[in-house]
């Protein structure tokens, strides 16, 4: 993605979104009008929380987690729609993880007490 230009990535994002996006009064993003993907690779944390109708706090912490800024320090939707994919899927795929392995121990724990009471012991 860091090869593509702005403006791929924002048709990118464009094409993902479509019409669905809608801007709060104060935001700074007028999203009733025509959009350029300009606009969409140069949004401010503010601008981001309002969009995807999440809080600023939400932002930051994705920040921290990797979520990609801009060097101007702003961001760009198609990259964070892209981030936010891969991120919940890790985030999916590691709860699945720790609950196979969870179900695993408990099996493991039931076959031994089965076989232990099959030997007759208690």
């Amino acid at each position: 993605m860091k090869n593509e230009t702005a403006a791929s990535a924002s048709e990118k994002c464009s094409d993902l979104c479509g019409s669905a996006l809608s801007s709060r009064p104060g935001d700074g993003l007028d999203l009733k009008g025509s959009v350029s993907h300009n606009e969409l690779a140069r949004l401010s944390q503010l601008q981001v929380a309002a969009l995807l109708n999440v809080s600023r706090q939400t932002i930051f912490v994705w920040s921290r987690a990797g979520l990609p800024r801009n060097p101007d320090l702003t961001y760009d939707l198609a990259v964070i729609v892209c981030w936010l994919r891969s991120f919940y899927r890790a985030s999916a795929e590691a709860k699945y993880l720790r609950r196979l392995s969870a179900m695993r121990k408990k099996v493991t724990r039931n076959a031994a007490q089965l076989q232990k009471f099959l030997a007759g012991g208690k």
